[in-house]
């Protein structure tokens, strides 16, 4: 990696035919007007009206940081990198989304493919080609949010004495959210990391510096366990929980925790106070969990109020404010339909920064992990993310990045290290060091749509998330549809979703009535059900070559390996790959799930698939396989 710093306080990166040219940075989305600027060595200084700036740049062999310094009024946003110039052979990028639904996504990095789009990326984005890749992303996000833009910008020419512009510049801007906090100094530090190694692969690496520098949760095998969303939603009650239980038992699943989602509370921000689904409340049933061996779980939204809780009725100073001086409101049901059971049109938030709101907040945890909780699903945790320059903050010296870790290490703190905590509707990077489990995808659905409660967003964070998966934390795909009853899913679909949200290595879940379930689907429970094992699949680069097609593939050992074919479209797609484009072999036995075990050497996968079809391979390398495998795991 080749720095070079000029006189005029702006500088390249270049790495492996990638050019960052004339960068400069600038604040406000505009490029610093500086006064004065020194060079000296790693350093550039810059001087301004309002302010100064520092720019201190440290290398090694693949990894380059800028750490940034600013001191004056206070700013909304620093931008380290302001539309810089990309040249080279930049052929792709990837981007790391904003949170639950993403979007994460790579794509191709061409005026044709971006058009007039903006492509956002959220801590870390990479770009790259044939020569290899570029990473750049924030290590420490405990106070900033950071953010990245990839974008093309018309050029302008003459010609003719016309002024065209026919010729379009790949540009880049990264930036910090200092959102107007006042303080002394600001530190904030931006890396690059070179590799020769596919995009995907050198965002894996990047994340691993994150995930070290923030100290990420990644220790524990996937979860199995059961939640009671998608069963009855918010009319889940003790009595059905009492026949879920019942059916667990009947059916030897080994479910880790069953987890009690939205609905038990009288109001949102009430949360010991239970509603009259639940008579003897949480501590009656995760006794009863208990006794049916397995451990409790229960959904809290710690940001959420309804604006009839007993919370808000005794309390108006904890509720998070706009500059206007009003309520925030975090979620409006001005129609028929009510949340969970609540008579509430608005919901606001707690402002946790408000020190009585944490230890209101923190003596809920506590509560709940006393009466045996130890998985706590925390939803809706976006609704606590509101810059610091549009609200008005108990304490107003602090951003919502550190406003939203400040909450999250209460609540670890008062859950325990041994509970897991279940990120959801959370936003990726400061969840990181507090999370066990991230919710990646959207809501899942009874039916295949593209909008709303469906399986589409989920397939695209399977695959777009992948890289961070047990290394930020387990990523959580949302719970397996697997009941035949009260669904539009077919027999076909509900398998692929399955095994697709299987394959991709992370939490598995649902909230089906296993007693319930056709002998079929039940064997599809036993199927994916996870081993102690952590693992990613990767995603060759075949599938580029195919529309809304997934490849999954899974090296078990030298000799098993899976490979997950998936369409998702609304064609009909025919595959046929080598093993040595899927897979670190070049021939074996492929033995397709669900046909006749006999098959010979192969150097070749070939397949059909109908829309929302999917097929799953066992290749072996020694001999064919024995019997069908029961597990997608253990064969």
């Amino acid at each position: 990696m080749e720095l070079t710093i000029h006189s005029d306080g702006s500088f390249d990166i270049t790495v492996r035919k990638i050019t960052l040219a004339d960068c400069y940075p600038g604040i406000n989305g505009t490029a610093l007007r500086a006064t004065q600027i020194t060079v000296a060595d790693d350093t550039v200084n810059y001087r301004f009206r309002t302010g100064s700036l520092q720019l201190r740049f440290t290398a090694n062999k693949d990894c380059l940081r800028i750490f940034a310094e600013y001191e004056g009024e206070p700013i909304q946003t620093l931008h380290i990198l302001n539309r810089v110039l990309v040249k080279g052979e930049v052929s792709r990028y990837y981007l790391q989304g904003h949170g639950t639904g993403g979007p994460c996504e790579t794509g191709a990095a061409t005026p044709t493919a971006l058009g007039c789009r903006q492509a956002e990326a959220h801590t870390l984005i990479g770009i790259g080609g044939i020569a290899g890749c570029l990473m750049f992303f924030s290590e420490d996000v405990t106070s900033y949010a950071q953010h990245s833009t990839l974008f093309y910008e018309p050029i302008p020419r003459q010609w003719n004495g016309w002024q065209t512009w026919a010729e379009k510049a790949l540009r880049l801007d990264a930036r910090f959210e200092l959102e107007n906090v006042r303080r002394s100094k600001h530190t904030v530090s931006l890396a690059f990391l070179e590799s020769g190694l596919a995009l995907a692969e050198g965002m894996r690496a990047a994340a691993k510096l994150v995930a070290r520098h923030m100290a990420a949760r990644n220790h524990i095998p996937p979860l199995f366990h059961w939640c009671s969303w998608y069963e009855a939603y918010d009319l889940f009650s003790y009595d059905a929980l009492e026949d879920a239980l019942n059916g667990m038992r009947k059916k030897s699943v080994p479910f880790q925790f069953v987890q009690i989602d939205a609905g038990y509370a009288a109001e949102s921000g009430d949360w010991l106070s239970p509603n009259t689904l639940w008579p003897g409340g949480l501590q009656r049933a995760f006794t009863r969990i208990i006794e049916c061996g397995y451990q409790p779980g229960v959904w809290v939204a710690p940001f959420l109020l309804s604006r009839y809780s007993q919370v808000v009725t005794a309390h108006p100073d904890w509720i998070l404010r706009g500059l206007d001086g009003q309520p925030v409101n975090a979620l409006i049901c001005y129609g028929e339909r009510k949340l969970w059971h609540s008579r509430s049109e608005t919901y606001w938030v707690l402002d946790t920064t408000h020190p009585e709101a944490l230890a209101y907040l923190v003596s809920v945890f506590q509560h709940l992990r006393d009466w045996g909780a130890r998985l706590f699903k925390t939803d809706f945790i976006s609704c606590g993310v509101w810059n610091s320059a549009a609200v008005l903050r108990h304490d107003p010296s602090i951003t919502s990045t550190e406003a939203l870790r400040q909450t999250m290490a209460a609540i670890r703190a008062a859950i325990g290290e041994d509970s897991i905590l279940l990120g959801c509707i959370a936003p990726f990077a400061p969840m990181i060091g507090y999370a066990d489990a991230m919710r990646i995808g959207g809501d899942v659905g009874a039916e295949w749509k593209a909008e709303g409660h469906g399986p589409v967003n989920m397939i695209q964070e399977t695959k777009g998330a992948h890289f961070f998966n047990h290394i930020y934390w387990q990523n959580d795909p949302d719970a397996m549809m697997l009941r035949s009853e009260h669904s539009a899913l077919t027999e076909r679909e509900a398998q692929a979703l399955a095994i697709h949200q299987a394959i991709s290595g992370g939490s598995v879940n649902t909230s089906d009535r296993v007693h319930r379930l056709p002998e079929s689907r039940m064997a599809l429970l036993r199927f994916v059900t996870p081993d102690s094992e952590k693992r990613t699949p990767w995603y060759p680069d075949a599938y580029k070559r195919y529309e809304n097609l997934t490849i999954a593939c899974h090296t078990l050992d030298v000799d098993r390996h899976l490979v997950w074919l998936f369409n998702a479209g609304e064609r009909n797609v025919r595959l046929s790959e080598s093993f040595e484009d899927l897979l670190p072999i070049s021939e074996g036995f492929a033995h397709e799930q669900g046909t006749t075990l006999s098959c010979g050497v192969s150097n070749r996968i070939l397949a059909d698939l109908a829309p929302h079809e999917g097929r799953l391979f066992f290749v072996t390398v020694s001999a064919p396989l024995a019997r069908e495998p029961g597990n997608l795991w253990s064969w």
